[in-house]
């Protein structure tokens, strides 16, 4: 009943879809008996808008339809069937084949661990993805994955011709102050991963950034992770006018500030993994000033809460 070869359409540029009633050898039925019945258009584009029902009008009529999601192996089917009639036969398409779209803005996708590309779902700034990003531990290695994609998170596999450096050159920058950010690396495929680890248990912030210098920049779009103390390690002490810095190198900054003899000062200790992030225990501990054999010490093998202690010593 047709001839002709599809033409591949462009993920959310609508284009027209033409439904005839037919008689058992594809003729137009223009006049009587289902000639002005409503038809119903559905595809199996999980994120594109379906067009509500139209009427034939002598035997034939059109929908817009707004592909989202770009299928180059697969294609794109679209169903008619007939809304008044149930017992008409429904007529499905050729396979569609649905490009992603080749027009700024276009973006860098960053997925961490427990997080999977949805191409088609939503647009950006937001979906794209399904899932929660899973909690990493603190020096531990984890992947994240970075795509080139268009509004729509449809990934690029060959150059989309905008001008810009292709392969894509991507970097990726997070907010944990101490971890050791890995050089840009190119995209293959439009996508690439990265290895990294994390050493402040915190809330962490990661961006995928363009490092190429050609116009246009596909924009950052991020993602958060909480980062999750390792296994106890170490007892970090804090003598006033030093600050817990977690993930750093020794664990703390400030300079010790000078106490006086006979008047008590406050001393806190920490449980913490080997990158100084403070660990949920309830050990014992006991505080001791060796060089000093006159001062008067706390009580020994103190419980600490929540990893944390307070301490009050009085030296002589």
């Amino acid at each position: 009943g047709k001839e002709g070869n599809v033409k591949s359409q462009t993920a959310g540029k609508p284009f027209i879809a033409t439904t005839n009633m037919c008689d058992a050898n594809w003729n137009t039925i223009k006049s009587g008996t289902g000639s002005d019945h409503y038809v119903n258009i559905v595809t199996d584009d999980l994120f594109d808008t379906h067009p509500a029902n139209k009427q034939l009008i002598s035997g034939t009529t059109w929908f817009s339809i707004d592909l989202r999601t770009a299928s180059l192996t697969q294609g794109t089917s679209i169903c008619s069937t007939d809304a008044t009639d149930n017992s008409i036969k429904s007529s499905t398409s050729s396979l569609v084949t649905v490009v992603p779209r080749n027009e700024t803005p276009v973006y860098l996708q960053l997925l961490y661990p427990g997080e999977s590309a949805v191409p088609g779902k939503g647009e950006a700034p937001t979906g794209g993805k399904s899932g929660s990003p899973s909690k990493q531990t603190a020096g531990v290695q984890c992947t994240m994955t970075v795509n080139a994609t268009d509004r729509y998170w449809n990934r690029f596999t060959t150059d989309p011709g905008l001008g810009a450096g292709w392969p894509v050159g991507a970097k990726i920058y997070t907010t944990d102050e101490f971890d050791v950010e890995p050089s840009s690396k190119a995209l293959t495929n439009g996508t690439t991963v990265f290895h990294w680890k994390f050493f402040t248990a915190t809330v962490i912030y990661s961006t995928a950034t363009d490092v190429d210098v050609a116009a246009p920049t596909y924009g950052e779009y991020g993602s958060s992770v909480t980062v999750i103390p390792n296994a106890p390690a170490n007892l970090l002490v804090l003598v006033p006018n030093e600050t817990h810095v977690p993930g750093s190198s020794n664990g703390k900054t400030g300079t010790v500030k000078q106490q006086t003899v006979q008047k008590a000062f406050d001393v806190t200790v920490k449980a913490t993994d080997d990158w100084w992030n403070q660990v949920d225990v309830s050990s014992y501990v006991t505080v001791t000033t060796p060089n000093d054999p006159f001062d008067t010490e706390p009580a020994a093998n103190q419980q600490l809460v929540n990893g944390n202690k307070t301490f009050s010593l009085n030296p002589c």
